[in-house]
């Protein structure tokens, strides 16, 4: 890289008395230092976008449209990132949460040629953690954003929703956000969906039925029918079901936590607790 030296007629060292020597004004060092500096990065892609966004976001516009980037998401709540504007094929964008939750939907919200193409399409890509959630989209000129790479970093926790837990047919299964020994969380790496809970002195009513049902988190659904075998600990009044199991039918939006021999929960006045751990694909 050559710097231009035109804008002095001649360049004068300084003697170290301060008092000799060629001046440096700002706009000099810029024309001749400091924008051929950031060119060259540019040229070799080591370009670094940092945002706070927050909220939902169409479009996003990078400081240098075409070179491959790493756009660092330093939002402060949910920033929800549906687009990019101004891919050039092939070019690369990393994004990384480096503080709260990234969402990535699916084909949504901005200009179709700006879309993401996930590997899960049911429901939006998450990432978060510090820097340890990212995603990796690269350009096809032909259609969109697709993804090439993901890492979510820490599990998601659901907000809890008391509609989110039901009985199947007449049943009532009532869950209140105090039951929650520990919150429900999800993981998602590539189609597969991990997700755990402990619910404790949940109370069932209504007309028995064979199964307690939780809304499958993150708005995904499943894509073939699923059986976790021995991934559900269940106890009713105090007597253990052992054997219990969590099952997923195809493009279920629902798990349903199923005892032995599909047989019938029974009616408890905070008294019934389950806990577990599914895994299975989603679309």
């Amino acid at each position: 890289m050559s710097i231009n030296r035109a804008p002095w007629t001649a360049l004068i060292d300084d003697d170290g008395s301060n008092t000799v020597g060629s001046i440096w004004n700002k706009q000099a060092i810029k024309n001749v230092l400091l924008d051929p500096i950031d060119t060259a990065l540019v040229q070799v892609g080591r370009v670094v976008q940092r945002i706070t966004l927050t909220g939902l976001q169409h479009d996003l516009g990078l400081t240098y449209p075409g070179i491959d980037t790493m756009l660092i998401c330093n939002n402060a709540s949910l920033l929800t990132l549906d687009g990019i504007a101004g891919g050039v094929d092939g070019q690369q964008v990393t994004i990384l949460a480096s503080n709260a939750q990234v969402t990535l939907p699916h084909y949504s919200g901005s200009t179709n040629i700006n879309r993401f193409w996930n590997t899960a399409t049911s429901a939006p890509t998450s990432i978060l953690g510090t820097l340890t959630g990212k995603a990796i989209y690269q350009y096809d000129a032909t259609g969109y954003w697709w993804l090439v790479a993901h890492e979510q970093g820490a599990w998601v926790t659901a907000p809890f929703v008391a509609s989110d837990y039901t009985g199947n047919g007449s049943m009532t299964w009532t869950v209140e956000a105090g039951d929650q020994f520990c919150p429900l969380v999800y993981r998602l790496n590539g189609k597969t969906l991990t997700v755990s809970f402990d619910l404790n002195t949940t109370s069932v009513g209504g007309s028995p039925n064979y199964a307690l049902q939780i809304r499958i988190p993150g708005g995904f659904t499943a894509a073939n029918r699923a059986v976790t075998a021995g991934g559900l600990v269940a106890t009713e009044t105090g007597v253990p079901a052992p054997g219990s199991n969590i099952s997923v039918g195809a493009n279920a939006t629902v798990m349903q936590l199923i005892k032995p021999n599909a047989a019938s929960w029974a009616a408890s006045t905070n008294a019934t607790r389950v806990q577990g751990t599914a895994i299975f694909e989603v679309n």
